[in-house]
Protein backbone atom coordinates (compact mmCIF):
# COMPACT_ATOMS: atom_id res chain seq x y z
CA UNK A 1 0.00 0.00 0.00
CA UNK A 2 1.17 3.50 -0.76
CA UNK A 3 -0.10 6.72 0.80
CA UNK A 4 1.27 10.09 -0.33
CA UNK A 5 -0.04 13.38 1.06
CA UNK A 6 -3.58 12.12 1.77
CA UNK A 7 -3.54 10.06 -1.41
CA UNK A 8 -3.81 6.31 -1.67
CA UNK A 9 -2.69 4.07 -4.52
CA UNK A 10 -5.22 1.26 -4.50
CA UNK A 11 -3.53 -1.85 -5.84
CA UNK A 12 -4.86 -4.60 -8.09
CA UNK A 13 -8.46 -3.59 -8.72
CA UNK A 14 -10.65 -4.35 -11.71
CA UNK A 15 -11.88 -1.41 -13.74
CA UNK A 16 -15.31 -0.72 -15.14
CA UNK A 17 -17.17 2.34 -16.44
CA UNK A 18 -13.83 3.61 -17.73
CA UNK A 19 -13.69 7.12 -19.20
CA UNK A 20 -10.01 7.93 -19.55
CA UNK A 21 -9.57 8.42 -23.30
CA UNK A 22 -12.50 10.82 -23.44
CA UNK A 23 -14.64 12.21 -20.61
CA UNK A 24 -18.01 10.82 -19.63
CA UNK A 25 -21.04 12.98 -20.41
CA UNK A 26 -23.88 12.31 -17.98
CA UNK A 27 -27.57 12.40 -18.70
CA UNK A 28 -29.33 15.78 -18.89
CA UNK A 29 -30.42 17.40 -15.64
CA UNK A 30 -34.11 17.85 -14.86
CA UNK A 31 -33.94 21.36 -16.27
CA UNK A 32 -32.52 20.06 -19.54
CA UNK A 33 -28.98 21.31 -19.02
CA UNK A 34 -26.07 18.92 -19.37
CA UNK A 35 -23.83 18.17 -16.40
CA UNK A 36 -20.15 18.90 -16.72
CA UNK A 37 -18.29 16.03 -18.43
CA UNK A 38 -16.01 14.02 -16.14
CA UNK A 39 -13.16 11.58 -16.30
CA UNK A 40 -14.25 8.44 -14.47
CA UNK A 41 -13.45 4.92 -13.32
CA UNK A 42 -15.10 2.36 -11.09
CA UNK A 43 -12.46 0.43 -9.10
CA UNK A 44 -13.83 -3.00 -8.13
CA UNK A 45 -12.26 -5.17 -5.43
CA UNK A 46 -12.99 -7.98 -2.98
CA UNK A 47 -14.54 -7.27 0.41
CA UNK A 48 -11.37 -8.61 2.07
CA UNK A 49 -9.00 -6.39 0.05
CA UNK A 50 -6.02 -5.63 2.31
CA UNK A 51 -6.30 -1.88 1.73
CA UNK A 52 -9.92 -1.61 2.86
CA UNK A 53 -8.97 -0.32 6.36
CA UNK A 54 -6.82 2.39 4.75
CA UNK A 55 -9.68 3.38 2.44
CA UNK A 56 -12.03 3.60 5.40
CA UNK A 57 -9.57 5.78 7.28
CA UNK A 58 -9.07 8.07 4.29
CA UNK A 59 -12.85 8.60 4.03
CA UNK A 60 -13.19 9.31 7.74
CA UNK A 61 -10.31 11.79 7.58
CA UNK A 62 -11.98 13.52 4.62
CA UNK A 63 -15.13 13.95 6.72
CA UNK A 64 -13.10 15.24 9.67
CA UNK A 65 -11.36 17.83 7.48
CA UNK A 66 -14.58 19.13 5.93
CA UNK A 67 -17.02 18.94 8.82
CA UNK A 68 -15.03 20.12 11.79
CA UNK A 69 -17.98 21.04 14.04
CA UNK A 70 -19.56 17.57 14.27
CA UNK A 71 -17.87 15.07 11.94
CA UNK A 72 -19.55 12.08 13.60
CA UNK A 73 -23.02 13.41 12.83
CA UNK A 74 -21.95 14.39 9.31
CA UNK A 75 -20.63 10.87 8.64
CA UNK A 76 -23.89 9.31 9.81
CA UNK A 77 -25.87 11.61 7.50
CA UNK A 78 -23.57 10.84 4.59
CA UNK A 79 -23.90 7.10 5.15
CA UNK A 80 -27.69 7.32 5.47
CA UNK A 81 -27.95 9.22 2.18
CA UNK A 82 -25.53 6.90 0.33
CA UNK A 83 -23.16 9.77 -0.41
CA UNK A 84 -19.95 7.79 0.07
CA UNK A 85 -17.62 6.88 -2.82
CA UNK A 86 -17.36 3.33 -1.44
CA UNK A 87 -20.26 1.08 -2.46
CA UNK A 88 -21.48 -2.49 -2.33
CA UNK A 89 -21.76 -3.96 -5.81
CA UNK A 90 -24.77 -6.09 -4.89
CA UNK A 91 -26.70 -2.92 -4.04
CA UNK A 92 -25.43 -0.10 -6.23
CA UNK A 93 -24.61 -2.17 -9.33
CA UNK A 94 -27.15 -4.92 -8.80
CA UNK A 95 -27.45 -7.39 -11.67
CA UNK A 96 -23.95 -6.73 -13.05
CA UNK A 97 -21.86 -9.91 -12.60
CA UNK A 98 -18.53 -8.08 -12.32
CA UNK A 99 -19.82 -6.31 -9.19
CA UNK A 100 -21.40 -9.35 -7.49
CA UNK A 101 -20.17 -9.75 -3.89
CA UNK A 102 -17.61 -7.01 -4.47
CA UNK A 103 -17.00 -3.48 -3.25
CA UNK A 104 -16.24 -0.61 -5.58
CA UNK A 105 -15.15 3.00 -5.50
CA UNK A 106 -16.65 5.40 -8.01
CA UNK A 107 -14.05 8.08 -8.79
CA UNK A 108 -14.18 11.18 -11.00
CA UNK A 109 -11.97 14.03 -12.09
CA UNK A 110 -12.90 17.38 -13.59
CA UNK A 111 -12.49 17.89 -17.32
CA UNK A 112 -9.61 20.32 -16.85
CA UNK A 113 -7.73 17.93 -14.56
CA UNK A 114 -7.42 14.60 -16.43
CA UNK A 115 -5.88 11.63 -14.60
CA UNK A 116 -2.43 10.52 -15.65
CA UNK A 117 -2.61 7.12 -17.37
CA UNK A 118 0.44 4.90 -16.92
CA UNK A 119 1.68 1.58 -18.33
CA UNK A 120 4.95 -0.31 -18.02
CA UNK A 121 6.75 -1.25 -21.24
CA UNK A 122 10.24 -2.76 -21.42
CA UNK A 123 10.81 -2.03 -17.75
CA UNK A 124 9.91 1.66 -18.07
CA UNK A 125 6.73 3.52 -17.14
CA UNK A 126 5.22 5.49 -20.01
CA UNK A 127 2.27 7.80 -19.44
CA UNK A 128 -0.12 10.32 -20.90
CA UNK A 129 1.60 13.06 -18.89
CA UNK A 130 5.15 13.81 -17.84
CA UNK A 131 7.21 11.16 -19.66
CA UNK A 132 9.32 11.35 -22.83
CA UNK A 133 7.32 8.48 -24.36
CA UNK A 134 3.60 9.22 -24.50
CA UNK A 135 1.01 6.54 -23.82
CA UNK A 136 -1.96 6.80 -26.20
CA UNK A 137 -5.39 5.11 -26.23
CA UNK A 138 -4.21 3.01 -29.19
CA UNK A 139 -1.80 1.16 -26.90
CA UNK A 140 -3.24 -2.25 -25.86
CA UNK A 141 -2.23 -1.43 -22.28
CA UNK A 142 -4.34 1.72 -22.15
CA UNK A 143 -6.76 0.87 -19.29
CA UNK A 144 -10.11 -0.51 -20.39
CA UNK A 145 -13.24 -1.89 -18.75
CA UNK A 146 -12.31 -5.35 -17.47
CA UNK A 147 -8.57 -4.91 -17.04
CA UNK A 148 -6.79 -4.76 -13.69
CA UNK A 149 -5.00 -1.64 -12.52
CA UNK A 150 -3.47 0.34 -9.70
CA UNK A 151 -5.46 3.53 -9.08
CA UNK A 152 -4.29 6.68 -7.29
CA UNK A 153 -7.17 8.31 -5.41
CA UNK A 154 -7.83 11.30 -3.20
CA UNK A 155 -10.91 11.62 -0.98
CA UNK A 156 -12.59 14.91 -0.07
CA UNK A 157 -15.75 15.99 1.70
CA UNK A 158 -18.30 18.37 0.18
CA UNK A 159 -21.43 20.24 1.23
CA UNK A 160 -23.53 21.37 -1.71
CA UNK A 161 -26.63 23.27 -0.61
CA UNK A 162 -26.87 21.14 2.51
CA UNK A 163 -26.21 17.87 0.71
CA UNK A 164 -23.18 16.43 2.47
CA UNK A 165 -20.98 13.74 1.00
CA UNK A 166 -17.52 12.38 0.30
CA UNK A 167 -16.14 11.99 -3.23
CA UNK A 168 -13.13 10.19 -4.64
CA UNK A 169 -10.96 11.97 -7.17
CA UNK A 170 -9.07 9.75 -9.61
CA UNK A 171 -5.53 11.11 -9.90
CA UNK A 172 -3.87 8.41 -12.00
CA UNK A 173 -4.41 4.88 -13.31
CA UNK A 174 -1.66 2.35 -13.98
CA UNK A 175 -2.41 -0.66 -16.16
CA UNK A 176 -1.54 -3.85 -14.26
CA UNK A 177 -2.72 -6.79 -16.35
CA UNK A 178 -5.31 -7.80 -18.91
CA UNK A 179 -8.74 -9.10 -17.95
CA UNK A 180 -11.83 -10.18 -19.80
CA UNK A 181 -13.11 -7.01 -21.47
CA UNK A 182 -16.43 -5.71 -20.23
CA UNK A 183 -18.61 -3.29 -22.14
CA UNK A 184 -16.85 -0.60 -24.14
CA UNK A 185 -14.96 2.16 -22.41
CA UNK A 186 -13.90 5.63 -23.30
CA UNK A 187 -11.81 5.92 -20.98
CA UNK A 188 0.08 11.59 -10.02
CA UNK A 189 3.02 11.14 -11.82
CA UNK A 190 4.28 7.93 -13.37
CA UNK A 191 7.17 7.90 -10.91
CA UNK A 192 4.74 7.33 -8.03
CA UNK A 193 4.02 3.84 -9.36
CA UNK A 194 6.33 0.86 -9.23
CA UNK A 195 7.29 -1.16 -12.29
CA UNK A 196 4.85 -3.90 -13.30
CA UNK A 197 6.31 -7.38 -13.74
CA UNK A 198 7.04 -8.44 -17.31
CA UNK A 199 4.25 -11.05 -17.32
CA UNK A 200 1.87 -8.14 -17.89
CA UNK A 201 3.23 -7.98 -21.43
CA UNK A 202 1.20 -11.04 -22.48
CA UNK A 203 -1.67 -10.74 -24.96
CA UNK A 204 -5.11 -9.59 -23.92
CA UNK A 205 -7.72 -12.37 -23.65
CA UNK A 206 -10.51 -12.61 -26.17
CA UNK A 207 -13.68 -10.71 -25.32
CA UNK A 208 -16.12 -13.08 -24.25
CA UNK A 209 -13.30 -7.85 5.01
CA UNK A 210 -16.33 -5.61 5.43
CA UNK A 211 -16.07 -2.03 6.52
CA UNK A 212 -18.25 -0.34 9.11
CA UNK A 213 -18.87 2.46 6.60
CA UNK A 214 -21.31 0.21 4.72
Amino acid sequence: MATINNRIILNDVRLDRVSLAKPYQGRPNKDGTLPDPKWHVDAIFAEDHPQLPAITQQIIEAVNRKFTTDPTLALEQIKANNKLPLHRGNIDRAGKPQYANKLFISANANLADPPNVVATENGVNIATQGTPIVLTPANPKFPYAGCYANVALEFFGYDSNGSKGVSAKVLAVQFLRHGEPLRGSSVVAATEFGIVATDADGPAPAAAARTSLL
